[in-house]
């Protein structure tokens, strides 16, 4: 006998009787949830804050600096599909990036970009499947 979750959609848990075990909790998180959220804070804190002033005075080349080393670590395209260039780990993934992205605001280069998700799927179409 096989148990089958309905998966709800945008807000509808907002609206519809929803069982307490099927909303996503942060405790719910998995160790590899946890090392890549500490992966992306560390970048934040070590990497991306001590360069705030270079990067408002626009050093390109040392935010392009930033935005390979968000790559090399993982950090970009992190629910995108594996064979469309991405990480391909779960929008859970995705979320606790962009939140260590814009949890300090003085780590912010570009607000609205950041509060958008386009540091996280830059410029990246949806996965056609």
């Amino acid at each position: 006998m096989s148990t089958t979750t309905a998966t709800m959609r945008g807000g509808a848990w907002l609206i519809e009787e929803v069982a307490a075990d099927a909303i996503f909790t942060r405790e719910k998180l998995s160790e590899e949830h946890r090392l890549i959220g500490q992966t992306a804070d560390e970048f934040i804190t070590n990497e991306v804050q001590p360069s705030i002033e270079r990067l408002e005075q626009k050093d390109w080349a040392h935010a392009r600096h930033l935005v390979l080393r968000a790559g090399e670590l993982g950090l970009l395209g992190v629910d995108v599909p594996d064979d469309l260039g991405g990480v391909g780990l779960d929008k859970a993934s995705a979320i606790i990036v962009g939140e260590a992205v814009g949890r300090d605001q003085a780590a912010r280069v570009d607000v609205e970009a950041q509060r958008d998700g386009a540091h996280v799927d830059a410029g990246l179409p949806p996965d056609p499947r």
